[in-house]
């Protein structure tokens, strides 16, 4: 997995009540913050799914803009601030999407 999240350009963080009761989904989200923090690139993407408190996620994460699908005045243009996260620029580096 951390091998996957280094290789991709973004990776995508679905959270929600599920997500954080998992020890897998709460180990995969600190290799994506590691990642994060370390390279400073913007890679990750964090989609709030349910009404999860937004307390719950890392510190470092709390500071940054997240898409919160609950409370998307348009939820048939959500999609439109996802697409966003994903333009890439000319100088782009390889990869594939890891989805945690």
């Amino acid at each position: 997995m951390v091998d996957s999240v280094y290789k991709s350009r973004k990776t995508i963080a679905v959270v929600s009540h599920n997500f954080f009761s998992s020890n897998n989904c709460n180990n995969e989200l600190d290799f994506a913050l590691h990642r994060l923090l370390d390279k400073r690139d913007d890679s990750l993407v964090v989609i709030k799914l349910d009404d999860v408190d937004g307390n719950k996620l890392p510190k470092a994460l709390k500071q940054r803009s997240y898409i919160d699908y609950p409370k998307s005045k348009g939820k048939r243009t959500w999609e439109k601030s996802l697409v966003k996260c994903f333009e890439v620029s000319s100088v782009a580096s390889q990869g594939d999407i890891a989805h945690v």
